[in-house]
């Protein structure tokens, strides 16, 4: 929401709507555990830059967690190779 591209909103608006959002009913939550680097390390040899970290962490948590990454950055495709490929969804 923060994003100049997608919503442009404010640090505080951002956060209240996460806030709005993390208190549905309906959300769960995964644990960023054991650390980033036990996250990462299926998809690590995918890194090309700093960039894409935090991608790398949430794809990462996703596949520990058997779950679907869904967003609206196509760039998060070069992560996940053939093989973790259904733990993404881009939406376009």
């Amino acid at each position: 929401m923060a994003t100049p591209a997608v919503g442009g909103e404010s640090i505080s608006t951002a956060l209240l709507l996460l806030k709005q959002v993390t208190a549905l009913p309906n959300v769960g939550h995964l644990t960023v555990a054991p650390n980033l680097l036990e996250l990462i390390r299926p998809i690590e040899s995918r890194l090309q830059g700093y960039r894409q970290v935090t991608d790398a962490l949430l794809l990462g948590l996703a596949i520990k967690n058997n779950a679907i990454l869904v967003t609206l950055d196509r760039g998060i495709e070069s992560l996940t190779g053939p093989k973790f490929s259904g733990s993404l969804l881009v939406l376009r």
